[in-house]
């Protein structure tokens, strides 16, 4: 079963290794679900995920979705849901957060991810050919994982990971890497999550949980993580040894 969201910024190659690693009885923690792509993968193998997100608009489009994507799908072919084009897109964009039905809301995302060039909702330009019959049929044939499950929380990333003792692993799927020079004062979208890395750094560090960090490539990671294990992934979802190679590195504390 297929994401029916799509996002441009990550290829999620590292899912099948990510497999390998972890028993299929095991529960895992992930935080940052956007697409889903990995969380639903893993779910489907066995191993339950408990994916936590901070952000109202997508945690309330998986609930949505996961409820029931039947209606999802009526409502975005139903006549009378239409939709302007280009000047609508940079409207809804802002505006999203601002309704209050969930269905509707959620339309509206699915709709916006479909239309956005990278697939993010509060940005991104306008792409109208992935808004099409076979995206749409993606929410129609949807099924929730028997092992997936989606949980919003509201505290800190830190007092979350360290209240949570239950799991057996905690994975952070979707991460490009900065030392967050910028980002004092800087506006959060209602779709973007910013993470300190520093602060994943230390909390990897300290945590008895087994973590992993999956990021895109980045040169600096080998050296910011230089105390970690590292595992590069290649182009297809293979283990590589060459960094000039890798389209991902996974980092653990294990």
């Amino acid at each position: 079963m297929k994401s029916p969201l799509k996002d441009a910024r990550y290829k999620n190659l590292s899912k099948g290794f990510i497999k390998s690693i972890i028993p299929p009885s095991s529960t895992v923690n992930t935080y940052g679900i956007f697409s889903g792509h990995t969380e639903l993968s893993l779910s489907r193998s066995g191993i339950t995920i408990n994916s936590f997100t901070n952000k109202d608009v997508i945690y309330q489009f998986w609930e949505c979705l996961c409820e029931d994507p039947l209606r999802l799908h009526s409502l975005l072919v139903d006549p009378s849901f239409k939709f302007a084009g280009e000047d609508e897109f940079m409207v809804l964009q802002e505006s999203l957060p601002l309704y209050n039905d969930s269905y509707i809301r959620s339309c509206l995302l699915f709709l916006l991810n479909r239309c956005s060039s990278t697939g993010q909702i509060s940005c991104g330009e306008f792409e109208y050919k992935n808004y099409n019959i076979s995206a749409l049929n993606q929410l129609r044939i949807f099924k929730k994982p028997k092992h997936f499950n989606i949980f919003k929380y509201s505290c800190e990333i830190k007092d979350h990971i360290n209240a949570d003792r239950q799991a057996d692993f905690v994975l952070f799927p979707n991460l490009i890497f900065n030392y967050n020079l910028f980002d004092r004062g800087k506006a959060i979208g209602y779709d973007t999550y910013l993470y300190n890395h520093r602060e994943l750094r230390e909390i990897m560090k300290a945590s008895p949980t087994p973590m992993m960090l999956v990021y895109n490539k980045h040169s600096n990671i080998f050296s910011f993580f230089k105390d970690f294990n590292l595992h590069l992934v290649d182009q297809n979802g293979k283990i590589a040894s060459d960094q000039n190679n890798c389209e991902e590195i996974i980092v653990t504390n294990f």
